[in-house]
């Protein structure tokens, strides 16, 4: 993919907005990629061939392994199992595994701050951020969020349900400093 939202490049291929577009992905990602798609997009095609062949391993090794922690994901465990649920399982336990070793670097760096993270939901980190710490603690937890490509949106306020997109103006400043 190239550099930036990969929703708003899939767009583009299927000719659909962006909404539309990241719908279609998760509709075929999680619910079965057709052969028109694969034979069209080079990507879902890797995708649909990775698919398979995870299954024909689960099938014959009766297991699968994670992608980061290499828990053995037991064929016995599994109920009512198919292949594209076998691969959401797998998207999943990645996403998860990211995340703990992100919020173990987060911990670190924030051992000696005042700031702490104080919840976190799959695709989401909240932050009670000390005037203390100042901005620069801010532009770390945006880095360390980042890492491996990821793209972020920053919001802020003093209550939860009031907060504020600043993922411009944090941009902003960093590029002036």
């Amino acid at each position: 993919f190239p550099n930036g939202s990969v929703h708003k490049h899939l767009s583009e291929l299927y000719g659909l907005n962006y909404e539309e577009s990241k719908q279609m992905s998760f509709k075929l990602l999680y619910g079965g990629i057709t052969n028109e798609v694969a034979n069209s997009i080079e990507f879902f095609k890797k995708t649909k061939h990775y698919i398979n062949t995870l299954w024909y391993n689960f099938n014959h090794r009766n297991y699968v392994k994670t992608n980061i922690y290499n828990r053995r994901l037991y064929k016995y465990n599994l109920h009512d199992m198919n292949k594209n649920k076998l691969f959401n399982y797998l998207i999943q336990a990645h996403e998860t595994e990211t995340n703990i070793q992100t919020i173990l670097e987060l911990q670190k760096y924030l051992l000696n701050k005042k700031t702490n993270l104080i919840l976190y939901g799959y695709d989401s980190f909240l932050f009670d951020v000390s005037n203390h710490d100042g901005i620069n603690v801010v532009r770390k937890i945006k880095e360390i969020l980042e890492r491996n490509g990821h793209l972020t949106k920053s919001k802020m306020g003093i209550n939860y349900s009031d907060m504020k997109d600043i993922t411009k103006k944090l941009q902003e400043k960093y590029e002036h400093n």
